[in-house]
């Protein structure tokens, strides 16, 4: 069987059994040689050996499908990675021994065999691994998911789609995703007829897309949840369309309801019943998460008043109580918290 997940008698750790093993192997102690080859796995990026550590052994094992690949990484020693922001694509990325520090958007994740991340293309990145660290990455095109993701909500996306950075493992969502990470790739390495049809490969890829975008919490679950179970109505489609093409405007409940063609009361029972909130408390929330994408990647002459503004907030006060509320700093600290990481 390919995928194992087991638990060590005595320990509080697990791993999973070792994949594609028909794949080629590329094995390198030079460290320019590995930052190329695994930049054209993944994207350019710096990498370092962290301080203390002078001998380096990576072995890596890629498979592509489609817009798609399984990458098996272990650098042989603690290293740091630093990708910055990816743009394109997404990283599902399962550890599968030892442990490494995830930075990303300002925050941290410890990664773990029971606990996978999530890297995001939207936000900067930083990994700092420890000794015998191994992963096993899924790599999505962000074109991809979001057409996928905009398909099952009927309606384009207006922000990013943003998932948890971290994945619960011994979880059953966690552990049927992994199971069917493996079986397509599995499939891939022993049926021909699947390498060579690209049909086929996409059909694969397609069913990764929705088990990722139902299985793995992001900023549209909300409304994937409902759409999932009920269709949402079209004039709740274009009132959060409207709302997030007009984040820095001045907008009021008449204003959303005129676009949205229905009266305020409609629209407020149909936001209660679809988004559990009132319109304008929906809008608050776009308005807070465009502002900490903002924040996290702010230059040096750009300011927090600046951002509020452009994200629609007058009184400063109340955004800063708003987004401390929301994720648990200041503006001002988070944006010091991602400086310093970055």
């Amino acid at each position: 069987m390919l995928y194992k997940l087991r638990k060590p008698v005595g320990g509080h750790s697990m791993e999973l059994g070792f994949p594609l093993k028909k794949t080629e192997l590329f094995q390198s102690s030079h460290l320019n040689e590995i930052r190329t080859e695994v930049g054209n796995a993944f994207c350019s990026h710096n990498l370092q050996l962290r301080s203390g550590q002078r001998k380096i052994l990576t072995n890596m094992k890629r498979k592509v499908f489609a817009s798609s690949a399984l990458v098996y990484l272990d650098y042989g020693s603690p290293v740091i990675i630093e990708p910055g922001v990816m743009n394109d694509f997404y990283i599902f990325q399962f550890q599968l021994a030892g442990e490494a520090q995830v930075f990303s958007d300002g925050r941290r994740h410890l990664a773990t065999p029971l606990s996978a991340s999530v890297l995001n293309p939207v936000h900067y990145i930083r990994l700092v691994t420890e000794e015998n660290c191994r992963f096993l990455s899924l790599k999505l095109d962000r074109l991809k998911v979001e057409e996928s993701l905009s398909r099952m909500l009927g309606d384009h996306i207006s922000q990013p789609l943003i998932f948890d950075i971290a994945l619960d493992m011994t979880s059953a969502s966690g552990q049927a995703l992994m199971r069917n990470i493996l079986f397509c790739f599995q499939e891939l390495e022993m049926t021909s007829l699947i390498q060579g049809n690209p049909e086929i490969m996409e059909r694969y890829e397609e069913m990764l897309i929705a088990l990722v975008l139902h299985s793995q919490h992001h900023n549209y679950s909300h409304i994937l949840d409902k759409t999932t179970s009920k269709p949402m109505p079209r004039h709740i489609k274009r009132a959060i369309s409207f709302m997030a093409d007009n984040i820095e405007h001045k907008v009021s409940l008449d204003d959303v309801a005129t676009f949205a063609g229905v009266t305020v009361r409609s629209l407020s029972n149909g936001f209660r019943e679809f988004q559990n909130k009132s319109p304008m408390a929906f809008l608050a929330e776009i308005r807070l998460e465009k502002a900490h994408q903002m924040l996290v990647k702010l230059s040096a002459n750009e300011s927090v008043t600046a951002v509020a503004l452009q994200c629609g907030f007058t009184h400063l006060g109340r955004f800063s109580a708003s987004y401390k509320a929301k994720f648990g700093c200041s503006p001002l600290q988070s944006l010091r918290k991602y400086q310093r990481l970055s």
